[in-house]
């Protein structure tokens, strides 16, 4: 019976753990040397979608969006992988911002925030 026991508090834990995924709503704001930027995430479940504002120095704000991007995410990692690494491109062109979907494919979840890796850490958090 104990060994039961022991196998059903692993399984709950592990459902615990999976069900920490990300989901809802992420936002930021960055400003660099190449211009500033706001990006909002909306997460529904295998999908996300994006939407964002760059402005180069002395240049005119540009904005798009792309819906139903397809990502996965690794709950023991923590790890998000864009698919849809042609509807990112899409926007960046949309927004002429000066980077590519590559940056933008390799994400990590902290349990609260999403980080763009490639980009300095760069932390969208929930809102």
């Amino acid at each position: 019976m104990a060994p039961l026991v022991g196998v059903i508090l692993l399984l709950l834990a592990c459902s615990d753990i999976s069900g920490a995924q990300p989901s809802g709503k992420y936002c930021g704001t960055t400003s660099t040397l190449f211009g500033d930027a706001t990006i909002d995430v909306t997460i529904t479940s295998p999908t996300f979608d994006i939407s964002a504002t760059f402005t180069p120095p002395g240049g005119d704000a540009a904005s798009g969006n792309e819906r139903g991007v397809r990502f996965t995410y690794n709950p023991s990692t923590g790890d998000i992988t864009v698919k849809d690494t042609d509807k990112l491109q899409e926007l960046i062109n949309k927004i002429e911002a000066p980077i590519s979907a590559a940056e933008l494919a390799n994400l990590k979840y902290d349990g609260k925030n999403i980080i763009v890796v490639n980009l300095g850490d760069f932390a969208l958090k929930p809102c």
